[in-house]
């Protein structure tokens, strides 16, 4: 009605009319019969008599048993594949033409199929484009081809009238080589993930250290062996099958490979949370087998048009999946080029393109009933499922913050944001360290990640916030009158798995850059009544604001002793040189090294054989940290870096976003 409404009024009334009279036609039945018409619906076979087409092998044939001569074969008959020329066969003994339903338990419709994986191909008696079957289209019924000896073909010396494998072909099972293959690569994955939850849950001190310390890329041993492990996986199924298979099991391999980038994608009830791992951590995972899912669908789809040619495109749900690869590629390619708010946007093409090809792995599942194609089908699809539940979960659970407060401070080292929620339903479910989703529709259609910091009460979130991007300048535009002029603002989450405290140490030292104090600000309280004992906190800032406000929240939990707080900011930014300065902070510059080192000492004189050592702020401080780290072995070293970046950067090295067109998560530039 909408439609026709907008139409130019000399053609709105035509349509409005035949419209009415299209409903008027379908309700003319119910009006004239008391309780309306019966009706029914079957699929029938598109010629008649019903008849398979059997395609053209060089070198073969494939004869119904007592004749001479291939011929297309009527419904219910089978017929053996021979080969002329000195070749072989390969693949089916028997091909079978489906069988047409029993025309007395039919009424109406006395050609339906019986089986189901025949595909109607025209209107009325005439099929509009004829399908052959036997050459690979259509498996189920059987398929052949001819080779050379010694090529992997299956001679054919038995009786064709038979139409049966004879003892000395010794027919392989290669489908079923697929399906064990398959399903031993998903059970090698679920072992995998169990034995990583073990590790990450009850590994030993010294083995923890080595397997979870972060590398390059703040990479750790664990994620590297488990990711190779199941890349090697994912290549070796196709490349140990037979030929004939080069379709199902490069196809197999990247449904796989699309399971892992979407379980690695999940806000809530993902697997990174049954094995501990932070999102941030859980995102690399995500985008590296994406990569790899990418690199399969492509190998994939360039097998099956090399193999098939334009019959690739002869159904619908095959065409699917192209249509899938393209929107993922187009959804994931420009991220290295392009902001957070556009590849958020742009990165939900990926998402619709994953969601054809699941209904692409579906239709393979329903028409080829294998164990291999059943299984990654059901799983694809249930993993989809799950994601819209927790997805729906989040949207359903975004709660509408109050703005108490929300003031913007100027300084020659930039401007930062401080705002003051009241979220009653949301501050309860807080952890210290977790942090957000702030949602700000008058700004930005995406939700932008944020540490969150208890506030005052049980009802508070404090959001500290350093300009950068695009989003948190408009944001600060738009608070520049306080709390009257702030716009709506809604909270998603709280996210994460904190790092702190852990349980393999006795002691915790916080190394933090700038508003990298977010985290720290509920986190050095947590480790306090964990261990006991005051950690130790070293925080290098240039925002003498950031640092009058953050340091209420750290005074009464710090070893004040050893701990050392750096103000570098110029003295127009800052009080008198001479003036007294929150947590006993100095002016200068950090010197990393020499102040771990006496960390270290005092830890070891304390009796502390283990400690944690929490970095969060630019990549040259966590690159300083994990250097001074490698030289202060008085105490075992657990090491954890927080990361700023959302955004994938396999293509480049993380570097703090405030100086690049990347966000940051912990209450700096998005």
């Amino acid at each position: 009605v909408l439609v026709v409404a907008m139409l130019p009024s000399g053609i709105s009334s035509s349509i409005l009319s035949a419209l009415l009279g299209a409903a008027a036609f379908q309700l003319l039945p119910w009006a004239a019969v008391p309780g309306g018409v019966s009706v029914r619906a079957a699929w029938c076979w598109q010629t008649k008599p019903a008849y398979c087409t059997l395609p053209d092998i060089p070198d073969g044939k494939c004869l119904v048993p007592g004749e001479t001569e291939q011929r297309d074969l009527q419904a219910g008959e089978s017929c053996a594949p021979q080969c002329s020329g000195g070749k072989v066969a390969t693949g089916s003994a028997c091909l079978d033409c489906p069988p047409a339903a029993d025309p007395s338990k039919n009424p109406g419709c006395h050609d339906d199929i019986a089986l189901g994986w025949w595909d109607p191909c025209g209107i009325g008696d005439v099929c509009l484009t004829p399908r052959t079957f036997g050459g690979g289209q259509y498996p189920t019924p059987g398929e052949y081809n001819c080779v050379e000896p010694g090529a992997g073909g299956i001679s054919q010396t038995g009786n064709a009238s038979q139409c049966a494998p004879s003892e000395a072909q010794e027919v392989e099972d290669i489908v079923g080589k697929l399906d064990a293959s398959a399903a031993g690569l998903l059970g090698a994955l679920v072992g995998e993930a169990l034995i990583g939850t073990v590790l990450s849950l009850a590994a030993p001190a010294g083995l923890a250290i080595v397997l979870f310390k972060p590398g390059p890329m703040n990479w750790n041993v664990a994620n590297v062996l488990a990711v190779l492990a199941a890349v090697a996986g994912l290549a070796v199924l196709p490349a140990s099958l037979p030929t004939e298979l080069e379709v199902k099991s490069t196809g197999t391999a990247a449904g796989i490979a699309l399971l892992l980038t979407i379980a690695w994608s999940f806000f809530k009830l993902g697997i990174n949370e049954v094995m501990g791992m932070t999102r941030e951590a859980a995102w690399k995972i995500h985008y590296t087998f994406g990569a790899v899912a990418l690199i399969f669908s492509i190998v994939h789809g360039a097998v099956v048009i090399a193999k098939m040619g334009g019959d690739a495109f002869g159904k619908v749900w095959w065409v699917f999946g192209l249509v899938g690869l393209i929107l993922m590629l187009v959804g994931v390619l420009p991220a290295v080029f392009l902001r957070y708010n556009a590849f958020k946007l742009l990165h939900y093409a990926a998402f619709l393109g994953y969601m054809f090809t699941v209904l692409h792995m579906m239709e393979h599942a329903v028409v080829l009933k294998t164990v291999g194609a059943v299984a990654v089908g059901a799983a694809n699809g249930l993993c989809l499922l799950l994601f819209f539940i927790q997805k729906i979960m989040l949207k359903t659970g975004s709660t509408a913050a109050s703005v108490v407060s929300a003031d913007v401070v100027s300084e020659q080292c930039g401007r930062h944001i401080f705002l003051n929620l009241n979220v009653p339903k949301y501050a309860p479910k807080m952890k210290p360290g977790q942090w957000g989703h702030l949602r700000v529709p008058s700004i930005s259609k995406v939700p932008h990640p944020f540490t969150l910091v208890p506030a005052d009460g049980q009802s508070g979130v404090k959001i500290f916030i350093k300009v950068g991007g695009t989003f948190t300048a408009a944001l600060a535009d738009a608070c520049r009158g306080g709390a009257e002029s702030a716009p709506q603002m809604y909270l998603e989450g709280p996210y994460g798995i904190p790092a702190v405290p852990s349980k393999h140490v006795t002691q915790a030292v916080f190394l933090i850059g700038g508003v990298g104090i977010t985290p720290a600000l509920s986190l050095v309280r947590a480790a306090a009544q964990q261990y006991g004992q005051k950690p130790f906190l070293g925080w290098f800032v240039r925002s003498s604001e950031l640092l009058q406000r953050g340091a209420p929240f750290l005074e009464e939990h710090i070893n004040r002793e050893k701990s050392c707080v750096v103000l570098s900011a110029r003295q127009s930014d800052s009080q008198s040189q001479n003036a007294a300065l929150p947590l006993g902070a100095k002016h200068g510059m950090p010197e990393v090294a020499g102040w771990l080192r006496e960390v270290a000492q005092a830890l070891k004189a304390d009796g502390h054989g283990a400690a944690m050592l929490f970095v969060c702020g630019p990549t040259g401080l966590a690159k300083s940290a994990k250097a001074a780290a490698a030289e202060a072995l008085e105490v075992a070293w657990h090491i954890h870096v927080e990361e700023f970046l959302f955004l994938p950067s396999i293509m480049r090295s993380p570097t703090r976003s405030g100086n690049t067109s990347q966000p940051q998560k912990l209450g700096a530039s998005t």
